[in-house]
């Protein structure tokens, strides 16, 4: 070979290495933007996981808060059907006496009324049996 060729040789060599480097300068361009668009999106996760666990900690908090007042209210509506009971309770026994009291009223009034018709029918028996009374009434 001679020198020339050689040259020439040398030449290519070199126009294929700058070639292969521009390449490698593109292909390290891409690289480096698929690096950080994978950071970004590395970064956008662990926010989101950070957002996650946050979110994760308030659900927890707010159903140990729903167990809560579903306790305490179930608590105040039993404790409230307790006395609503005992109210009706005591309403009824409060009705019972009163009906107990009107029962024995009544049955004072229906015996006076009984001795009473007895009386006027004894009364009566006695007048329509006796002449002078029979003539002095009627009869």
């Amino acid at each position: 070979m001679t020198s020339n060729e050689e040259f020439n040789e040398i030449k290519t060599d070199v126009a294929l290495i700058k070639n292969d480097l521009k390449n490698l300068s593109e292909n390290l361009k891409i690289i480096t933007n698929i690096s950080k668009t994978l950071a970004v999106q590395e970064n956008m996760l662990s926010t989101d996981n950070v957002r996650m666990n946050k979110l994760e900690t308030e659900v927890l908090a707010l159903e140990e808060t729903n167990a809560r007042l579903q306790k305490e209210f179930i608590q105040y509506i039993d404790k409230r059907n307790d006395e609503l009971l005992d109210n009706i309770r005591e309403m009824n026994k409060s009705f019972s006496d009163k009906q107990e009291i009107l029962e024995k009223k009544i049955n004072r009034h229906d015996n006076l009324f009984n001795y009473l018709f007895g009386a006027a029918f004894v009364v009566g028996f006695i007048i329509g049996k006796t002449p002078i009374l029979t003539m002095l009434f009627g009869g």
